[in-house]
């Protein structure tokens, strides 16, 4: 993340604001940004995968 993604971030923020809630904020921020990019790369699984894998460990 750039310090320009971080400055746009932090501006979207409250005037009073803890360093918890910044840090959280951001992690949030590169956790959407990282599957969004896993989306893109093919890097998923689909709803009915997940239910067929489930029923296979279930058994």
């Amino acid at each position: 993340m750039t310090k320009e993604a971080v400055q746009k971030v932090v501006d979207t923020l409250p005037d009073e604001v803890t360093i918890d809630d910044i840090v959280e904020r951001l992690i949030l921020i590169q956790s959407f940004d990282e599957g969004r990019k896993q989306y893109e790369a093919g890097q998923f699984v689909t709803h009915d995968e997940v239910g067929k894998r489930l029923d296979k460990w279930l058994k």
